[in-house]
């Protein structure tokens, strides 16, 4: 680990990015698993189970069904899961009916948020199990490349699933930001409204808010009972979030934002008379007075009575087969680097990227000069923004037009904390509905709106969705990526917002520096707390060398909080430069930079170690394999009974 040098420079540096850092969010960006609730992005080898899961995958008995029908049931399975899922995915459900299996009947899909319980989670388990038994009975390599690619998405979900089968109880259903009580009011604000049928359809929804929640609550007393218990900071947080959704009707987040949309002017609200918006109105704030906020207020009353047992220190560590948890959800995530590789990675990484930032090239000492110069390229409204960076894109990334898209200001009474934007799925059948929100009051400058937008738009996850859905896969590849690749590819391509800003190569470099540097100082300390097993006085000494002991217990706290959320946005980025670099030093002139990123995205988000594959046949040689977080570690190979 690098010693401070240059003392006085490094002093007042890292006291602006520990100031930064603590201030920042680790949730900056609207999640996948946010979205799609409980059905999060997978990660784990084809055809190789993770290593800490002993299931055995029964052989198929008669003959398998083609592989397009094998995603139309799975497709099918996803969408009955959770009726905000349904909503979002498709636009248009009675004209894509002839696409999902007969037996989807979409009249009776229930309104609600699926279950979570335990008995639920094992009959996913077992479901997993007799899709991957017809799956593997498939010849995979008789298939022709659009197929495989199906084929190994559906591998990677469902073997997932199950290699988290024996970890039931290690995630805590309410983690700050990205805890049922934050997922919950995230999708009931996100939630579609094209018809008049979908307002009724969202009235009935939100009254399963109880139903749901009270499930989430016997899981935090099952998990009580086995001592598994989050620590203080990460309960009070959680508190403090869902007592903004308890506030009355007139300043209730949920309430705010479903009266916004009542008020719009656009189908199916402007069909309405004023007399159907105003019993909708009504009905609303009855649902959320009677129904929803009593549910928070229960949960309130139950983890302030866990409060009681917490102590400040806890961490994913204490708990039994945690680092094989951790392991495995690195996979889950679409790594499969051991965390040991990780740290290594980080631990080189972080030296190089503090050499930079001690150089800083001439006016950019300040991020308050970096929101000057981005304000005066950019300007100040948002979707002029987007609209810009849609044209500037088609420079470095291959050209799939001038996309449509809505860019969302949440007013403050909209505002959900420590989220400063989203990129919402534009439905599978509808690749037009993109829509972005963004928290004006969570976003501190110029420059980290611009920042923000391409990260979210362009070129970004809305360009990376959009063109990769136009290449018309299976919707299945479009719900379930690789959570390490879409935080990886998003956090590069920030890069690219800050040279359309106006920076120049060196400032460029030394701001992409600066947003590595903080993102994988989150990453290696959440391995070290949640992982390695840290105390706050060993994440105070890992943080003297960088300046910022001072501020151990605090980033120790929420790290401790929310383990694993820091990994895609600082190890994964890794694998995309290294990548450009590999690629640029091996090809030379050759390199082409637009076909390089079509490289990238062609097959849509794929786990790293997959991304490693193209990039070395890509490269021609093996300067792409193991570029840090994608390289393989392999998995057990499939069981067959």
């Amino acid at each position: 680990m690098k010693k401070n040098n240059h003392k006085a420079a490094a002093q007042a540096l890292a006291l602006a990015l520990a100031a930064t850092l603590v201030a920042s969010s680790l949730y900056g960006c609207g999640i996948t698993e946010q979205l799609i609730s409980n059905l999060l992005s997978p990660g784990s080898n084809e055809q190789h189970l993770n290593a800490t899961t002993h299931v055995e995958i029964p052989e198929f008995k008669g003959t398998p069904r083609p592989i397009k029908e094998l995603g139309d049931e799975y497709f099918a399975y996803v969408l009955a899961d959770d009726y905000s899922i349904y909503n979002q995915l498709l636009a248009h459900p009675n004209d894509y009916a002839d696409n999902l299996p007969a037996s989807f009947d979409a009249s009776k899909n229930k309104k609600w948020f699926g279950d979570i319980s335990l008995e639920a989670a094992e009959a996913d388990f077992d479901y997993a199990v007799d899709l991957l038994s017809e799956l593997y009975a498939l010849d995979a390599d008789a298939l022709n490349n659009a197929d495989r690619r199906l084929y190994d998405c559906l591998a990677n979900q469902l073997e997932n699933t199950l290699a988290l089968e024996d970890y039931y109880y290690h995630r805590n259903p309410y983690e700050p930001s990205i805890g049922l009580q934050a997922n919950l009011p995230l999708s009931l604000m996100m939630y579609s409204f094209r018809t008049q049928q979908d307002i009724e359809d969202y009235l009935e929804l939100i009254t399963d808010v109880p139903r749901i929640m009270g499930q989430a609550d016997d899981i935090v007393r099952e998990r009580t009972e086995l001592g598994y218990i989050p620590n203080t900071s990460a309960i009070k947080t959680a508190i403090e979030e869902m007592e903004s959704y308890t506030k009355e009707a007139a300043h209730n987040v949920i309430v705010a934002s479903f009266e916004t949309s009542l008020a719009s002017n656009a189908k199916p609200f402007s069909e309405l008379t004023q007399q159907q918006r105003d019993d909708y109105a009504a009905k609303h704030r009855t649902i959320v007075e009677k129904q929803v906020i009593p549910a928070y207020l229960t949960t309130i009353a139950l983890l302030e009575e866990l409060y009681a047992k917490a102590n400040d220190t806890a961490s994913l560590a204490d708990l039994p087969n945690s680092k094989a948890y951790y392991t495995a959800r690195m996979n889950y995530y679409g790594f499969s680097g051991t965390p040991e590789d990780a740290i290594k990675i980080l631990d080189k990484r972080l030296d190089e990227y503090w050499d930079v930032l001690l150089s800083p090239p001439v006016g950019m000492t300040e991020p308050a000069q970096w929101s000057a110069r981005a304000l005066r390229v950019l300007g100040e409204d948002a979707t002029d923004i987007v609209s810009f960076y849609n044209k500037k894109a088609k420079e470095d990334f291959p050209d799939i037009g001038m996309r449509p898209f809505v860019v969302d200001a949440a007013s403050d009474d909209e505002t959900i904390d420590k989220i400063m934007a989203f990129y919402m799925f534009a439905p599978v059948d509808d690749l037009d509905d993109n829509r972005i929100i963004f928290y004006p009051r969570n976003i501190s400058d110029h420059f980290t709106l611009g920042s923000t937008l391409a990260h979210e738009a362009f070129p970004g996850h809305l360009y990376q969705y959009n063109y990769f859905g136009m290449k018309n896969p299976h919707p299945v590849e479009l719900v379930f990526g690789s959570t390490a690749y879409d935080e990886g590819y998003a956090v590069y391509v920030q890069e690219y917002g800050s040279k359309y800003m106006g920076f120049n190569e060196k400032e460029v470099a030394y701001l992409t520096a600066y947003e590595l540097y903080m993102r994988g100082l989150q990453a290696r300390i959440d391995l070290g707390v949640n992982y390695e097993g840290w105390s706050v006085k060993e994440t105070g000494k890992f943080l003297r060398a960088w300046g910022m002991e001072a501020f151990a217990k605090e980033i120790y706290e929420e790290i401790a909080a929310v383990p694993l959320l820091s990994l895609p946005y600082g190890l994964a980025p890794i694998t995309f430069f290294d990548a450009r670099e590999a690629a640029q030093k091996a090809l030379g002139s050759a390199f082409d930079l637009k076909d390089f990123h079509a490289m990238l995205l062609d097959d849509g988000s794929v786990p790293l170690w997959t991304l490693d594959e193209k990039i070395t046949a890509y490269i021609g040689g093996d300067a792409g394999a193991g570029t840090g977080s994608g390289a393989s570690t392999g998995q057990t190979e499939k069981k067959a009974a």
